[in-house]
């Protein structure tokens, strides 16, 4: 409305000055013509670029809102079963969900994040020896392997202070077995992030470990209630999780545009 107005008025203006030319010709030369002018016109029209682009930008925001909550009433209740025999908490804004328990003198802590990833060549072609070729075009890269959503999960155990701990890094994939462990360190204290510094020894590769030993800390994890159960419901929770704090994002960048 502003700039409407302030438009009509520089019409206005420019018509009395080009009359006034037209009775001194000789002596007159329009200021809307002058370098000043043409930059007020240039300001004019990038503003009213930005007001559209603004306005458009809110417009597919709010119409995404809309789609997603549909989306949300559809899914609402598909979530099934529990994280227990842990406590999960779940901080707003963040994208890891932490499982937590006390097991006798032990507490244990499980930080889990999931993320999506492209198999390797090796493991597309078991894949694809398992299941056959199946290949679908949604969701696919350019060689035609499709996504895993797979649950990363730092597990520490300790007992009664910080350190010493034990600290397990695992992966999970639905449908799998077990838990994977990727690799298992004991900590007397924390890892120096200064590079000059010797880097402590933490434990050894798990692939080289005796299969029996494999076993035994696979066994450990389960005794504490880290099961293929729950890993599943963390990694359905965290898909929820993430589509709520994707409609988080979509209103926190619509209201900063709007107000």
């Amino acid at each position: 409305m502003a700039a409407r107005l302030f438009l009509r008025r520089a019409g206005l203006w420019a018509s009395a000055r080009a009359g006034r030319a037209a009775a001194h010709p000789r002596d007159y030369c329009p200021a809307l013509c002058s370098p000043c002018a043409s930059g007020l016109d240039q300001r004019l029209s990038y503003a009213t670029r930005s007001a559209a682009a603004d306005s458009y930008l809110v417009e597919v925001l709010k119409s995404e809102i809309e789609h997603e909550l549909r989306e949300e009433a559809n899914k609402k209740g598909s979530l099934k079963g529990s994280a227990g025999p842990f406590e999960l908490s779940d901080k707003a804004g963040t994208e890891e969900v932490i499982l937590s328990r006390k097991f006798g003198s032990e507490q244990i802590a499980i930080t889990c994040l999931v993320e999506s990833q492209y198999p390797d060549e090796d493991e597309e072609a078991e894949q694809e020896a398992a299941e056959g070729d199946q290949s679908e075009e949604e969701g696919e890269n350019a060689s035609g392997s499709k996504p895993v959503e797979v649950l990363h999960l730092n597990v520490t155990i300790t007992k009664e202070a910080p350190m010493p701990a034990l600290e397990f890094e695992c992966t999970y994939i639905k449908g799998a077995d077990e838990v994977d462990i990727e690799s298992i360190s004991f900590l007397n204290e924390q890892p120096s992030e200064n590079d000059s510094e010797p880097q402590l020894y933490t434990g050894p590769d798990v692939d080289e470990l005796d299969e029996n030993l494999q076993r035994a800390f696979h066994e450990l994890l389960k005794a504490r209630g880290l099961t293929p159960k729950v890993a599943t419901y963390v990694l359905e929770y965290l898909t929820v999780k993430e589509h709520r704090e994707y409609m988080r994002w979509l209103h926190n960048v619509e209201t900063f545009f709007s107000s």
